[in-house]
C-alpha cells in the first residue's frame, strides 16, 4: 500500500500569516480611511490653483493689450471681465472701482464643476449650499472657502485669499475667520 505524505502549511506557519496579515492591516487601514479628506484636500488645492493660473493668464493678456485702463478683456470668459488698475481681473459685465465681483470671477474665469455661493459671514458657511462660498470684504480682498468637507464649526477649511488691486494669493488650510 501506498503511503501519501501530505505536503502543506502546518498550523503554526499558519497562525503566523494571519499574525503578520493583522499587524500590516492595523497599521495601514488609518491610511486607508483617510483618503476621503486627501480627495477634498486636492480637489480645493486644484481648484485654487485653477483660479491662480487663470487670473494671472489674465493678467498676461491685459499687458499684451497695451494695458486697457477700464476695458475688459478681449477672449476671456465672455469678453466681460474687467481689469483692476494693476490689470488682474475684478469685476464682471460692468467696470466698478468700488467693490469686484469675488463670485462672478469665480465662475467667468474657470470652467468648473464647482459651484459658488455669496456668504457675508465666514463663520456660517457651512450652511451655504454650495461647494465654494465667496465674500468681499473691506480691504479689497475676495475670499473663497472650499467648503465641502466641512462637518462642523472646528474644521479646518481651505481658503483663497484673492487680491484683484495686486494681484496676489494666499491660499490657507485653517478655520474660518471672523470678519
Amino acid at each position: 500500500m501506498k503511503r501519501y505524505q501530505f505536503k502543506g502549511f502546518t498550523l503554526i506557519e499558519l497562525v503566523i500569516v494571519i499574525a503578520i496579515l493583522a499587524i500590516v492591516s492595523v497599521a495601514a487601514l488609518p491610511r486607508f480611511l483617510n483618503v476621503q479628506q486627501d480627495a477634498h484636500d486636492n480637489r480645493a488645492q486644484a481648484a485654487f490653483a485653477a483660479f491662480i493660473n487663470a487670473s494671472q493668464m489674465y493678467h498676461s493678456v491685459w499687458l499684451v493689450e497695451n494695458e486697457p485702463s477700464s476695458a475688459a478683456v478681449t477672449g476671456y470668459g465672455d469678453g466681460n471681465i474687467f481689469p483692476s488698475t494693476s490689470g488682474y481681473p475684478r469685476n464682471v459685465n460692468s467696470f466698478n472701482p468700488s467693490k469686484p465681483d469675488c463670485p462672478e470671477l469665480w465662475e467667468n474665469l474657470l470652467q468648473t464643476d464647482l459651484s459658488v455661493d455669496v456668504h457675508s459671514d465666514p463663520i456660517l458657511i457651512n450652511n451655504a449650499d454650495a461647494d465654494v462660498v465667496s465674500w468681499y470684504r473691506a480691504n479689497g480682498a475676495c475670499y473663497y472657502y472650499y467648503k465641502s468637507n466641512i462637518h462642523d464649526y472646528t474644521t479646518n477649511v481651505w481658503a483663497l485669499e484673492y487680491q484683484p488691486l495686486d494681484g496676489t494669493f494666499q491660499v490657507s488650510h485653517d478655520r474660518p475667520l471672523p470678519q
